[in-house]
């Protein structure tokens, strides 16, 4: 079940500047990274809880959702690294080599884990307020961006995919950069 992009597979390292389009200028990029990935961690909690207790048994896996959401996880952990000032591709060396098969229970864990992951970037970094010691919450990003690779990967994309999706999409909401209105008043569906 390879990505639907398959012959578009993007170079990670193209992944922030591409992703960095759509940021809005002028803004705390730290905090909207780390409150931006509570809220997609939490979409993804979400879309497993539906999948577990209200989709039926042998209901399909939601391959699209799921991919929408850890595309969003990506964006705000590129939107992290801006405003780090690190590159996204350094904390991205060992991620696309994980290989795994669905499973209900590690898919509940890692959307777990990747939850508290985002509160402890929250946490660590903003609320004790350390703005010269950006290695803990890099490291959280590498946990983060490890998760998203194994959870990619149960529903057969590479975090490559998982990116090129993410690009595509917002290509398609935003084809001459970060709008403003456009933001506030988008379709969920470009």
């Amino acid at each position: 079940m390879r990505g639907e992009n398959e012959g578009r597979i993007m170079n990670l390292s193209d992944y922030q500047s591409k992703a960095m389009r759509t940021s809005p200028p002028d803004h705390d990029r730290i905090k909207n990274g780390c409150l931006g990935l509570i809220g997609e961690s939490g979409e993804l909690v979400d879309l497993v809880k539906k999948y577990l207790f209200q989709s039926g048994k042998n209901s399909p896996v939601p391959v699209d959702a799921i991919t929408k959401e850890l595309g969003d996880i990506l964006w705000y952990c590129a939107e992290l690294c801006e405003g780090l000032g690190v590159q996204f591709k350094e904390m991205c060396p060992i991620v696309e080599a994980v290989s795994c098969e669905w499973n209900e229970r590690r898919a509940e864990k890692i959307a777990i884990c990747l939850s508290k992951d985002a509160i402890n970037a929250y946490n660590d970094y903003i609320l004790s307020i350390r703005p010269n010691e950006p290695e803990k919450i890099s490291y959280l990003i590498s946990d983060i961006l490890i998760r998203v690779s194994w959870f990619a990967s149960m529903i057969g994309k590479s975090l490559s995919d998982i990116a090129d999706a993410n690009i595509a999409k917002l290509e398609a909401r935003y084809p001459n950069g970060f709008e403003a209105e456009r933001s506030m008043k988008r379709q969920e569906n470009p």
